[in-house]
């Protein structure tokens, strides 16, 4: 991975798990996400997305796949293994709970948790313009970035929603013509601040992202390897 001598460092300063993120009993990864968590507190700092969601009160599940997708034609929820972040609602409580169980054997209530967030370490992307911002109709390549940057976007979602469930649910509905809509417009801003701050430290982790389209996931060989 190449990153600072100084950054590396700075890993002693930080705790080894963050409470308040949990794994799967079965996550080969964990340890990797562990490190991968401080690397990113530790590159943000206290007021990045990463340091707060770990620092705070409630629970999230960060995993590979989850039960979060519903199908209402089949009145059930359907496994996925996408880049994804579902907040807790009155609709989904059940689910999440008994999702929190059978991973990670943890009894929650509904207040306890916050949400859970899907993302592996080891799948980078293709990231394309947003159809329907640029004029053109082909796929056109925004940008390729790192598994980290995906994970931080994803973050940025966790954060954004433990700040304010109803504004994060609000933004999610407002249409946006270049980010999809402001709850990925927020992610996105907050993803290139990421990549912007990697860059300052000598750490390429990817290019800026333009607008918020589809993302082609690609095997790496580390969360820090562009595709």
């Amino acid at each position: 991975m190449k990153i600072t001598i100084y950054i590396g460092l700075m890993f002693i300063l930080l705790t080894s798990t963050q409470a308040e993120v949990v794994y799967s009993d079965n996550d080969q990864a964990q340890a990797q996400k562990e490190d991968l968590l401080n690397e990113l507190i530790t590159i943000m700092g206290d007021n990045g997305a990463v340091n707060y969601v770990a620092h705070h009160e409630k629970y999230i599940l960060w995993t590979n796949k989850a039960a979060v997708l519903f199908n209402s034609a089949k009145n059930e929820y359907q496994e996925t293994e996408l880049p994804s972040f579902t907040m807790i609602s009155n609709k989904n409580a059940q689910q999440l709970q008994m999702i929190f169980k059978e991973q990670t054997g943890m009894t929650l209530t509904k207040d306890q948790i916050g949400g859970i967030l899907i993302a592996s370490t080891n799948q980078g992307a293709i990231m394309y313009y947003r159809q329907g911002y640029l004029p053109t109709k082909v796929d056109r390549v925004d940008s390729k970035v790192a598994p980290a940057v995906i994970i931080y976007h994803e973050f940025s979602h966790v954060k954004d929603s433990l700040l304010s469930p109803l504004y994060f649910s609000d933004m999610a509905t407002q249409f946006d013509k270049r980010y999809k809509n402001h709850a990925e417009r927020s992610a996105v801003q907050q993803q290139n601040d990421f990549v912007l701050t990697a860059r300052s430290i000598g750490l390429d982790v990817g290019g800026l992202r333009q607008s918020y389209g589809k993302n082609d996931l690609i095997n790496v060989a580390s969360p820090w390897t562009i595709p």
